[in-house]
């Protein structure tokens, strides 16, 4: 062979080797892949109630995660799939929710949602933790995601104040209103904040000196001129609150509008002086532990100018004496409750004025009480937390105003009264007693947590119960885990989930792997796939014990991808 054929001949070759290399590459591409990644979808902090357990009325779900070895973070993976396959699952149910036969289940009135998102001054989302701080579900702790996304779901209905704290920003504190069935809004950015200049002035127009300003939850102390300023305040709608010790406290709403300045001069508050309330409790009836006294005014649906929640509950010992000050001058209702006892009267209306103290006497009759012994491994379970609720808290609260209405409950931030949710600690031998509150339940749940929250008893009450003995048993640890099956799939699929109302951080799904879902209660839920403006599955009812499987039929566009015109109007490459 000439040296010419020769070279032509390795040319051939060459050309050959390239083509079967380029074939080997584009099936790599597009041949399913072994499931060799992880994705973590746990959030970056559990939910927890007011006293650190997890809330058996508002059940929360516990922590997710798919099953996992390596974090595969969004957009991790190379793919033509723009539009992310949405999960959300819904809790109906838990396995472990007490219910009694023909009663609601605990928590039954649980119902709100709550959604929105934090970003920061460049609009970028923030990892932030929102804290319900007062009203029915104070206590409770939310954390955002990666792109600053929250939510939650089997929230109480009502006013809640939620603070919202995170890295890189100066945070926030706001009002929201959580109505039965609903979704509420709360969306916060960082980007245009406000400059506020306020002024603290008494009846006489005077400067004060002295005075706190609670704005958004920022605190600042007036001056000497009475002037106090707010250098960055996050615009929308925010609370503030100014006191001083010998003034009736203020509250107000402010619409705070994006990079604007609020002049001094425009905004001015009054403080005017404070009235004080002497209460005592005449009867010295099972005096071992306070009772608890809640002020509120007279009319509820007249305008809200005093924080009442920073205010309540006042406690006070059975034969003892309490003295409440920075009281305003209005009309009040005041109302005593004591474990194993009746308020005589129940409820008492004075009128409250402007640097005048003011008296009154409640006395206590027995009542029917609840009691018991909380044990743990045969051992008393001091410091246990018991709490005896009403299945369904809100109707519980109407009922001890005498009301029906649900808008009630938007009237104040309220918090808790007694007759819907009644807490006690197990004393030294593990004994508890509380009211048994028949008149505002027939059947009513009692639980147990230790103090660590990782052991638990429920007990239900029926008319005429007057004795449970708790034993405490492990949390189960979430045994539930859902598996979405999609066929036909060969090349990454970006995800977002939503469990329970909280979002997850986005993902993307190797090919070649299910989508699991572990880490759940085991208990009735309803899960919604949607890719783009397709639905795949609507509110489809799925009971989890152990693993359950869903099939999901992918649209053509979820497999294959979008063309590079419709990624390149998408704003990704």
């Amino acid at each position: 062979m000439d040296r010419n054929a020769r070279n032509v001949l390795l040319a051939v070759f060459a050309a050959a080797a390239v083509l079967g290399l380029g074939a080997a590459v584009l099936w790599a591409l597009r041949a399913p892949r072994p499931a060799e990644y992880a994705v973590d979808l746990a959030p970056a902090a559990p939910l927890a109630s007011s006293t650190g357990a997890a809330d058996a009325g508002a059940g929360p779900a516990r922590a997710v995660e798919l099953a996992a070895e390596e974090p595969v973070v969004y957009g991790a993976l190379d793919t033509t799939v723009i539009f992310p396959l949405e999960v959300e699952l819904t809790l109906e149910r838990a396995a472990s929710t007490p219910q009694a036969e023909g009663a609601p289940p605990l928590g039954a009135g649980a119902t709100a949602s709550l959604a929105g998102s934090v970003v920061d001054g460049r609009g970028a989302g923030v990892r932030a933790q929102l804290r319900f701080v007062a009203g029915p579900n104070a206590g409770r702790l939310l954390t955002s995601d990666a792109l600053g996304r929250f939510g939650a779901s089997g929230l109480h209905p009502g006013i809640s104040i939620v603070s919202i704290a995170g890295a890189g920003i100066v945070g926030a504190e706001r009002e929201v209103r959580l109505r039965p069935q609903r979704e509420t809004q709360l969306n916060v950015g960082f980007g245009r904040p406000a400059r506020v200049f306020a002024d603290v002035v008494d009846k006489d127009g005077q400067p004060i000196a002295g005075a706190l300003v609670r704005l958004d939850g920022q605190v600042r102390e007036s001056g000497e001129d009475g002037g106090v300023e707010f250098a960055a305040v996050a615009p929308g709608e925010v609370v503030v609150i100014v006191s001083k010790p010998g003034f009736a406290a203020v509250r107000q709403s402010l619409n705070i509008p994006g990079a604007a300045t609020i002049e001094r001069g425009r905004l001015k508050f009054r403080l005017d002086p404070g009235a004080s309330l002497q209460v005592s409790i005449t009867d010295a009836l099972n005096s071992g532990v306070q009772a608890t006294l809640f002020l509120l005014p007279d009319s509820l649906d007249g305008e809200r100018t005093f924080p009442w929640h920073a205010v309540n509950p006042v406690r006070i010992w059975p034969g003892g004496t309490a003295l409440v000050e920075d009281l305003p001058a209005t009309r009040v209702s005041l109302r005593l409750f004591h474990a194993g006892a009746r308020a005589k009267p129940a409820r008492r209306s004075i009128e409250l004025q402007s640097g005048a103290r003011t008296t009154v006497e409640f006395g206590l009759e027995p009542a029917p009480v609840v009691a018991g012994t909380v044990t743990d491994g045969g051992a008393p379970a001091s410091g246990a937390l018991v709490r005896l609720e009403a299945p369904n808290r809100a109707e519980a609260m109407l009922s001890v105003f005498g009301e029906t209405n649900f808008l009630l409950l938007e009237s104040d931030v309220l918090p808790d009264l007694p007759p819907a949710l009644q807490e006690a600690l197990a004393n030294a031998q593990g004994e508890y007693q509380l009211s048994a509150n028949e008149e505002v339940a027939a059947v009513r749940y009692l639980t147990a947590t230790s103090r660590d929250g990782k052991r638990v008893a429920h007990a239900v009450l029926r008319r005429g119960d007057v004795r449970a003995d708790l034993v405490l048993q492990p949390v189960a640890d979430g045994r539930g885990e859902l598996v979405i099956q999609m066929d036909g799939r060969f090349q990454p699929l970006p995800v977002e989930a939503r469990v329970d109302g909280v979002p997850r951080d986005p993902f993307v799904l190797p090919p070649g792997r299910d989508l699991r879902i572990a880490g759940l209660p085991e208990g009735s839920w309803q899960v919604t796939v949607r890719w783009n403006e397709d639905v795949l599955a609507r509110s489809v009812p799925l009971e989890i014990r152990g693993e359950a499987t869903l099939h999901v039929a992918l649209p053509e566009g979820a497999i294959v991808g979008q063309d590079e015109e419709t990624r390149r109007r998408a704003g990704k490459r």
